[in-house]
Parts: C-alpha cells; sequence; structure tokens
C-alpha cells in the first residue's frame, strides 16, 4: 500500500486573513500552517495533520517546537480560521522521543471514540 504525502509549510504567529476574509490577529495563533493534502492546498488543517502538527510542536529541537508560543493547547491558524490541538511526548532511552497523546478541541459533541491494539514486542 503507498500513501501520499502530507506537505505542511508552517510559521510562527503573525497577523493574517482567512478565505472568508476575517482578520486574525498575530496573537490569535500559536502557528500557522498551509497543508496540501492529495496534491492540493488544503482549505483548512486536516486533523491528521492538525495531530500531527500538535506533536511535532512538542518534540525538542523541532521547527515547529521553535515557532511555537504556547506551552497550553496549541492554536493553529489556516486559510478557513483557527484548529485547537494539544499533544504530549515523553523522552525515552537513548533519546526516543514518544508521542503519549493527541488532541484536536474541535466541538462539543463527540466526534469518535476507540481502541487501539498493538503487541508487545517479544
Amino acid at each position: 500500500m503507498t500513501g501520499i504525502p502530507k506537505v505542511a509549510m508552517v510559521t510562527g504567529p503573525r497577523a493574517g486573513r482567512t478565505l472568508s476574509g476575517r482578520e486574525l490577529a498575530a496573537d490569535d495563533a500559536d502557528l500557522w500552517v498551509r497543508m496540501i493534502s492529495v496534491g492540493l492546498p488544503h482549505r483548512a488543517t486536516p486533523i491528521t495533520g492538525a495531530i500531527c502538527l500538535a506533536v511535532a510542536s512538542r518534540i525538542p529541537g523541532s521547527i515547529p517546537a521553535s515557532l511555537a508560543t504556547s506551552n497550553g493547547p496549541i492554536r493553529i491558524a489556516h486559510p478557513s480560521g483557527v484548529t485547537l490541538v494539544d499533544a504530549g511526548v515523553s523522552s525515552a532511552a537513548g533519546g526516543v522521543v514518544k508521542a503519549s497523546y493527541g488532541a484536536v478541541y474541535r466541538s462539543a459533541r463527540r466526534l469518535f471514540e476507540g481502541n487501539v491494539v498493538y503487541r508487545t514486542p517479544g
């Protein structure tokens, strides 16, 4: 199975305008992103990309971590507005970074729930 890479351009806080013409001030978001999805600029930020960006912003030394202005939930500005995300990472032996969670705060209603089942190595 092959996949199409998700490409994103990210910058730190800045003033900007959404597709609807709404003005966003520099302090309305912690990061600005423009994502490419299936070869085209996405009109918002795909949820999968938003969660990945949240995790990346928590990894010391990453570009998103150097640009993000928040230690709490991260406000990602994109052409359609702002998406609120969060993530947690921890460092393991050998400098390996592991994501403990990724979250999107999007709606007052439940969007999904699920479980991940995996095998322990060995």
